[in-house]
């Protein structure tokens, strides 16, 4: 199993706030996941040294080429739930009991005694907000 990427965007968001003067605002962050996609599906990814991306994905292309992308990231799971809750918690899912997919299972989901990255954010003054599928729930 490859290992998440979670641990080093959190150490790197970690970095970043050390680094800002506090009369400066603390930069937006945006996590974008996206499930069943693979490496040649946005442009970005295909569009070669000449940055010509053929039109497949310009606004994620936008994103990418004017924020920070993080190339060697990997899914800590091959299904969507376990996978969002090793992104979420930068923790290896099956330790806390999410090795699959969840479904009409009582006392399924991320259990509410695992940290998030939106926990360690709002600690840090942000704001924090989950759009779109989730799938996720807290038990």
């Amino acid at each position: 199993m490859k290992p998440s990427f979670a641990p080093a965007l959190l150490a790197l968001c970690a970095f970043l706030f050390s680094q800002i003067p506090s009369a400066l605002a603390a930069p937006n962050i945006l996590v974008d996941l996206a499930d069943d996609a693979g490496y040649a599906d946005f442009g970005y990814q295909i569009g070669g040294i000449n940055g010509d991306f053929n039109g497949l994905t310009p606004n994620i292309d936008s994103i990418a080429t004017g924020g920070v992308k993080f190339s060697n990231g990997y899914a800590s799971c091959s299904v969507c739930c376990p996978s969002r809750a090793g992104l979420m918690t930068g923790r290896y899912q099956n330790r806390y009991g999410m090795e699959v997919n969840l479904g009409s299972e009582l006392n399924a989901g991320l259990p509410t005694t695992e940290k998030t990255m939106a926990n360690t954010l709002n600690a840090l003054g942000y704001r924090t907000y989950a759009l779109g599928k989730w799938w996720l729930p807290r038990r």
